[in-house]
């Protein structure tokens, strides 16, 4: 069976920008979340292990131990001006500085919902004469316990 073409595109279906409250204990609450599904230009996530090379004087072989999981997120979105804010990252980078990123890959029963808990990097945005115009928000780790990065099944 062949895929027609138009089904082979990222099949992102919600992306959802929540800014974090972290409380003197370090819990984390959810603010006002940002939907922002209808204005993303590309979604890049990357899971990362930190190593040590860690080996025995004598031995003359790399042994590279895992000590610790990361993941960071690039974001980017067409900045429209509709009546709405026209930077939505530009805004939300002076709110917090953690956020709670989900979103939705995939549709039916194949589709997962990603979830990360970041801190802010960068932002970046301009203007050009032609085409879109695109703001890009770069999160990296935050530990956020044993929920820092989910993938599970929609609910």
């Amino acid at each position: 069976m062949s895929v027609p073409r138009y089904l082979l595109g990222r099949h992102l279906t919600a992306v959802t920008l929540t800014p974090q409250t972290v409380a003197a204990d370090g819990t984390l609450s959810n603010g006002t979340p940002v939907t922002l599904t209808a204005v993303v230009d590309s979604l890049q996530d990357e899971l990362n292990a930190n190593t040590e090379e860690i080996s025995a004087v004598n031995s003359t072989r790399e042994n590279n131990v895992v000590l610790d999981d990361g993941a960071s997120l690039q974001l980017a979105v067409i900045r429209v001006n509709n009546g709405t804010d026209p930077a939505p990252l530009r805004t939300a980078f002076g709110l917090t500085d953690v956020f709670k990123v989900a979103y939705t890959e995939g549709t039916g029963s194949s589709a997962k919902v990603i979830t990360g808990y970041y801190t802010r990097s960068s932002v970046s945005g301009g203007f050009q004469g032609k085409g879109k115009q695109i703001g890009t928000f770069a999160f990296i780790p935050v530990d956020a316990g044993s929920n820092t990065y989910t993938v599970a099944n929609p609910t």
